[in-house]
């Protein structure tokens, strides 16, 4: 019997599940490299985004990522991973603007 915590429904099959857990896994994975390389290098703050960026890339499975960070009225490239070339590290800045959108 599934105890009160459990997230099991009777809808749910056993291959569902277990590609749940291999995601959670996977999280749990990202975090810990994450926090260890904010443990090992507090004050870097370029290694901890690149470390970002690598486990961004790594869980949505992609080739490329990029963390981009607010500098004023810009986005700022403070870390990337992958072979897509983009502007130096510090480099590349890209204007934030505001859209309105109007409601339908």
């Amino acid at each position: 019997m599934p105890s009160e915590g459990s997230t099991m429904t009777g809808d749910q099959s056993v291959e569902e599940l277990r590609r749940e857990l291999t995601e959670t896994r996977e999280q749990m994975a990202a975090t810990a490299q994450i926090l260890a390389a904010i443990s090992s290098s507090p004050t870097d703050a370029h290694r901890i985004f690149v470390q970002i960026a690598v486990s961004a890339a790594h869980l949505c499975r992609a080739s490329d990522a990029a963390i981009l960070q607010v500098d004023g009225d810009h986005l700022r490239l403070v870390a990337h991973h992958g072979h897509i070339r983009i502007d130096s590290i510090g480099q590349g800045r890209v204007p934030l603007a505001r859209l309105l959108l109007d409601g339908p």
